[in-house]
């Protein structure tokens, strides 16, 4: 089996609102293989574009902890 275009581990995303830390987003894993497609489906407000964003990287710099591999190399970010 090929190696995963893209891996995620740990996904945590946490906002703070009104002083107080809000998590949005725990415990995310998945792999992306080769010529794969994922879909990322789910009731409205249960992370699945807060999830995109802190892939992609474009979350605010409020709390967003990620273990992340694209293409075998560590993407991690930790804030």
């Amino acid at each position: 089996m090929a190696d995963p275009v893209l891996s995620v581990r740990g996904l945590e995303v946490t906002f703070i609102a009104s002083g107080r830390a809000v998590p949005a987003v725990r415990g995310i894993d998945f792999d992306v293989f080769p010529n794969e497609v994922l879909g990322i489906v789910g009731e409205s407000g249960s992370g699945k574009s807060v999830t995109s964003l802190a892939i992609a990287g474009l979350l605010p710099e409020t709390g967003a902890r990620r273990r992340l591999c694209f293409a075998r190399r560590d993407r991690s970010h930790y804030r």
